[in-house]
């Protein structure tokens, strides 16, 4: 409930709002200049390192274990890993670090082709991507704009 609350009320329910969000998010755009260091003032979703990539796939397998329990809208939580997926990627291909700017965002170009490989996966196959082979798993997807398709 925190977070299906947390999420509405802050970037509403239109899921193109939201998609919006966690694209610029994964871009490494969102700057929150009361965080300057020695906090970090972009919140990437990464570890102790840029190459240390593991919120999404912390918040994806939490997404997975919501749905498996049936806790609350499945369709709801499958948006948005679908999201998350994307927002993945993005930062997979933008490559973001800690700064005291914005990162540059990605072309439109590079967004409508992550949009285009990302967004239709199905859930295994959105899956697999996340249950890449170790030296992958907890980094930066290998090859965002070709997610490995037909494996599950």
């Amino acid at each position: 409930d925190v977070q299906t609350t947390t999420i509405n009320d802050y970037l509403g329910t239109d899921w193109d709002d939201i998609r919006l969000a966690f694209e610029d998010f994964g871009q490494g755009v969102l700057f929150d200049p009361r965080s300057l260091p020695p906090r970090d003032p972009i919140h990437m979703m990464d570890g102790e390192t840029s190459e240390e990539v593991i919120g999404y796939h912390r918040w994806h397998a939490s997404i997975r274990a919501i749905q498996l329990l049936g806790i609350g809208d499945a369709s709801w939580w499958e948006k948005l890993d679908t999201i998350l997926g994307l927002a993945w990627a993005a930062q997979s291909l933008n490559t973001p670090v800690q700064q005291t700017t914005p990162n540059a965002p990605l072309p439109t170009a590079d967004l409508d082709e992550l949009r285009a490989a990302w967004l239709p996966l199905t859930p295994a196959e959105r899956d697999a991507q996340f249950d890449l082979p170790a030296g992958q798993y907890w980094g930066h997807h290998p090859e965002p704009k070709r997610p490995v398709l037909g494996v599950a």
